[in-house]
């Protein structure tokens, strides 16, 4: 049972290690918003930024040259939206 109880404790810790991997900032609108949130994961998980409208892609050479910035994803739907398209893949 002390095994099984080991076991679990280490699954956890191991669980908790693998979620933090990788944190995404969803909606962001500004370079400053971004800079915040890579000051605040400080180096302890990948980052990751989901670009969803217009204010962001506006920004984005200021965001690129920020160091910290793991990944980029975008959001097409809410890009879409936020464009004033009708269609998903006008952009």
């Amino acid at each position: 049972m002390e095994n099984l109880k080991k076991k679990s404790k280490i699954w956890k810790s191991l669980r908790f290690r693998m979620i933090m991997l990788l944190i995404m900032l969803p909606m962001w609108k500004t370079a400053e918003e971004v800079s915040r949130f890579i000051s605040l994961v400080n180096g302890r998980a990948k980052t990751l930024l989901l670009l969803e409208n217009t204010d962001a892609m506006n920004c984005l050479d200021e965001v690129l040259e920020l160091d910290g910035v793991d990944e980029i994803h975008i959001g097409l739907n809410d890009l879409h939206l936020s464009m004033g398209k009708k269609f998903l893949f006008e952009l």
